[in-house]
């Protein structure tokens, strides 16, 4: 098979249900491997008992395993199922007298299909650690003149930029309002100028001259506005004492059930999800997932998730919790404490975000439409505060969401009227017609809301200067 020594010949069948029980595989992902793969033979092992080349230091061996295809076609989640084996693997993914080879180094790298007898199968290198190198190299037609990891962690980020493309050129056509494609047209343009241009290399040279750091200070960059209001020591009650808060209920006689993913991120998929049904692309809804993808390099793996969301099904659910883990990589830095793809979301779970989204949609019913999502505060920023971005703006309020079982603190209350006092002195005239901060908590079905015009001046002077850090010749005469 692909024009290998017949040294390297064992044909050793993997039955799928032992495969099954040894990874733990089960549900959907079960199903789907089961509807596509018919069978699973180990055809060949390249190592130094099989050929004429050394063991690398992390590679010892090579196995080359055909899948019989019950369909032309094969998830890439098949391909990463298969990688627990934890092998070097090059895959035959056979149906009929055509197939494509695949292997994984991170992301999935394949041809396209073609006749059994076209494919051949190269060992270049002087041991197994260059042979396999040189096998993704070949197969996802990757630079030779860069490490590897770099070229993939390229590849991903290339791949990750043509997902975003791919849904603003849907947006794109489907958009009617001049003026709305002129935007997703600049935006597209931008995606594309950024996903072609390789960053400079970091330059590691000592200057020759010591910087004089004390006759130049530091100018401080400002925290977001979540970090600055957790560094703030707030009156008893609050700035503003959540107790002030009007109150309005929503009853749908429906009652949320147990849940089995942590409920940060079902609250996460909620507010994703709904800004995607209320029209943002999926790019645009998931942005902060994307960006920890970049940031943990796993770009390609949040665009794999993010491809299975088509609905508010129990699928597509799942996979916009699995991509909403990706986060972490953005907001704390880290990995998620659950590997993604280990993480399986039952149908209660999925039903109580299909709910809350319902009421997201409802709320919107009542208290919309919307005027812009996500909205940010240009010319508003300050050394104290430099990031911070709201949920949503209609006419007379700005409003975040908190999917939570608690009532709101004065750290939610804090957090809107920094919103609310920076969108004053932003450039972004939405913000002209707004009085109102808002809540909704789409869990208890309940909004909550305050006329801006009740709190007190000293109270808004103080949260401009102490807070947010405007000079005292910034404020606004409130």
């Amino acid at each position: 098979m692909l024009g290998l020594p017949p040294s390297t010949d064992v044909r050793k069948a993997i039955p799928k249900d032992a495969f099954f029980s040894s990874k733990n595989i089960k549900g959907r992902e079960r199903e789907r491997f089961d509807k596509q793969v018919h069978s699973i033979t180990i055809r060949s092992i390249i190592s130094p008992e099989s050929v004429n080349i050394d063991k690398g230091k992390d590679v010892s061996a090579i196995y080359v395993m055909e899948l019989q295809l019950n369909v032309q076609d094969c998830d890439d989640g098949n391909l990463m199922l298969l990688n627990r084996l934890g092998h070097k693997t090059v895959y035959v993914l056979s149906y009929g007298d055509v197939s494509k080879i695949a292997v994984v180094e991170d992301i999935v790298f394949q041809t396209d299909w073609k006749p059994n007898a076209d494919h051949s199968l190269e060992l270049e290198g002087l041991d197994l650690d260059a042979v396999w190198a040189n096998i993704v190299r070949g197969l996802g037609n990757l630079s030779r003149d860069e490490p590897l990891h770099e070229a993939i962690a390229w590849e991903k980020r290339t791949r990750s930029y043509n997902t975003q493309i791919a849904d603003l050129e849907k947006k794109f056509q489907k958009e009617k309002q001049n003026h709305e494609r002129r935007r997703i047209h600049s935006e597209i343009q931008r995606l594309k100028k950024e996903r072609d241009t390789k960053p400079e290399p970091v330059r590691t040279e000592t200057p020759q001259q010591p910087v004089d750091t004390e006759s130049k200070p530091t100018k401080r960059r400002g925290v977001s506005v979540t970090r600055r209001i957790s560094e703030v020591d707030q009156p008893p009650g609050g700035f503003i004492n959540p107790r002030l808060l009007n109150e309005t209920r929503f009853d749908d006689g429906k009652t949320l059930g147990e849940e089995n993913v942590p409920p940060a991120i079902a609250g996460l998929a909620v507010d994703y999800l709904t800004r995607w049904v209320m029209g943002s692309s999926l790019s645009e809804a998931f942005i902060i997932s994307v960006m920890g993808g970049f940031a943990g390099g796993k770009a390609e793996d949040v665009a794999e998730h993010m491809c299975g969301i088509r609905g508010l099904d129990d699928e597509s659910i799942e996979c916009a919790c699995r991509t909403c883990m990706y986060d972490s990589y953005y907001r704390a830095r880290r990995a998620p404490k659950t590997d993604p793809f280990l993480t399986f979301v039952d149908h209660q779970t999925c039903e109580n975000i299909r709910i809350m989204i319902e009421r997201s949609k409802r709320f919107f019913e009542v208290y919309g439409p919307i005027t812009e999502s996500g909205p940010k505060f240009p010319g508003a920023y300050t050394e104290v505060v430099g990031a911070g971005d709201g949920d949503y703006l209609t006419e007379s309020t700005i409003w975040d969401f908190k999917v939570s079982k608690n009532i709101p603190t004065k750290e939610h209350t804090l957090q809107l009227a920094m919103y609310y006092i920076m969108g004053k002195h932003s450039t972004d005239s939405h913000f002209e017609t707004v009085r109102n901060i808002g809540i909704f908590n789409p869990r208890l079905n309940i909004v909550y809301t305050l006329d801006m015009s009740e709190v007190p001046k000293e109270t808004m002077r103080r949260i401009e200067t102490e807070v947010i850090g405007y000079e005292e010749s910034e404020c606004i005469e409130w």
